[in-house]
């Protein structure tokens, strides 16, 4: 049962990547805005936290998500199988 709860974790997970990657409500560009401010860099100079990389660890979320979704769902799917023989 835990692993379930695992595989619906890492499809919210995979769901929050996908809002940095694809940058919907303008996600990517408000964590790269927030992160110079924070830093006191000024909003039109170069980081290396950019809106390119936000999205890049948007989509690394997204493989993350998927990568556990799909192992939750394979060790339950083989714990259902061993414990039905």
């Amino acid at each position: 049962m835990a692993l379930l709860g695992i595989g619906v974790a890492n499809v919210f997970a995979f769901l929050f990547g996908r809002c940095i990657y694809r940058d919907w409500n303008g996600a990517a560009t408000f964590w790269s805005n927030t992160y110079k401010e924070s830093r006191g860099i000024p909003p039109d100079r170069f980081t290396f936290f950019d809106v390119p990389t936000a999205k890049a660890m948007g989509f690394f979320y997204m493989l993350m998500g998927i990568y556990w979704t799909g192992g939750a769902l394979v060790v339950t799917i083989q714990s259902m199988l061993a414990s039905s023989i």
